[in-house]
């Protein structure tokens, strides 16, 4: 696998860096949760715990960067594709109805510890947005796997046609 610029890149090395990474993320977690548990004001507080929050996030992210480059991954099945699709479609209307309506409120308010709470939201929102209309269409459809796939593996694609070895 080639890095970008060309470079080779040895996945045992981006696993061993993501799970380094994985473990900062979360020491800077537990330590803005610490001090966000002692702030008073209600705006630096929610600020530093929704930060606090992102970085378990990206710990996960790393995780699950480390474990794609150690392990092969199995396919989706059709089953949870649909149970994906049915429950990310709400979720991606949703998600596009908050940001709109986020930014409409943003475009209201005066306060400038409002605006840089509703910012943040709307940042969020569509990103989360973008994440879901990314997974529908690129990630979980490309990784099916049919019954149908299992079976022409088994004996339209296999030079055996489904004996053992021949």
């Amino acid at each position: 696998m080639a890095a970008p610029g060309g470079a080779s890149l040895d996945l045992g090395e981006l696993a061993s860096w993501a799970r380094r990474m994985a473990e900062e993320e979360r020491r800077h977690a537990s330590e803005m949760k610490k001090m966000a548990s002692r702030l008073h004001h209600p705006v630096l507080r929610a600020l530093f715990t929704a930060i606090a929050t992102d970085s378990e996030k990206h710990a996960v992210f790393y995780e699950s960067l480390a474990e794609l480059a150690e392990n092969p991954q199995p396919g989706i099945t059709e089953d949870d594709l649909e149970m994906i699709r049915s429950t990310i479609e709400e979720h991606i209307r949703e998600e596009a109805e908050a940001v709109e309506r986020v930014r409409k409120l943003l475009e209201t308010v005066d306060d400038p510890r409002m605006k840089v709470i509703l910012s943040a939201l709307a940042s969020d929102e569509a990103t989360h947005h973008a994440i879901l209309l990314a997974v529908k269409k690129d990630i979980a459809s490309r990784e099916t796997i049919s019954e149908q796939d299992v079976w022409d593996a088994v004996w339209r694609d296999s030079p055996w046609k489904g004996s053992p070895g021949g």
